[in-house]
């Protein structure tokens, strides 16, 4: 009966030196590729994280994706397309604006208003061929153009609501950087790495 107990002891002991032996090669992996030139990693990463706004990731991916969403779609508001730094910023802002918009229902677009801009979207191609290939393209399947459309939406809806002049207003502009200003003090930002 001792052995047995022994034999019990001597696994848990195993196990807990494995455990330990694997946080060690995990914490020097961490840090000795965190070390590293970038130019020493991937040449092309699959993805990395450009900022955190409240805990959202903004992922070099979705600065892509908001300006080739922004080329195709014509009913897209002027923030979409308003002088900035660059697309890391662009994307930066808008979530921003929706992490202040929050889950306020008076923000979330309806149904109609989805279908109606995301049908918009596809038909500013030339055929329904074009649509499909350049959705693939940007892994904008199923419901993942509408998901796209949803947070542009509530950008647009919370920046309408909130800004005293009107998009059509030649102050519009001056008045989305003032609002932006105040909002980023409001939000826990952080910049990572290169903006492009």
């Amino acid at each position: 009966m001792a052995s047995g107990l022994e034999h019990a002891a001597n696994r848990a002991r195993t196990a807990n030196i494995i455990t330990s032996l694997a946080r060690s090669i995990t914490l020097f992996l961490t840090v000795f590729v965190g070390a590293l030139p970038s130019s020493a990693l991937a040449s092309d990463p699959a993805d990395r994280v450009i900022a955190v706004v409240d805990g959202e990731l903004v992922l070099s991916s979705e600065v892509d994706l908001v300006a080739a969403v922004t080329e195709q779609d014509p009913s897209a508001s002027r923030f979409w397309t308003r002088p900035v730094r660059n697309n890391a910023q662009r994307a930066t802002d808008a979530a921003i604006v929706r992490a202040s918009a929050g889950d306020v229902s008076l923000y979330a677009p309806t149904a109609a208003e989805v279908r109606e801009r995301s049908t918009a979207i596809r038909r500013s191609f030339d055929s329904a061929i074009e649509a499909d290939a350049w959705l693939a393209a940007w892994g904008l399947q199923g419901e993942r153009l509408d998901e796209q459309v949803i947070g542009r939406l509530v950008v647009e809806k919370f920046l309408a609501r909130t800004l005293p002049v009107a998009e059509s207003d030649p102050g519009w502009d001056t008045a989305v950087d003032a609002l932006l200003d105040e909002l980023r003090d409001a939000r826990r930002i952080r910049r990572i790495g290169e903006q492009r």
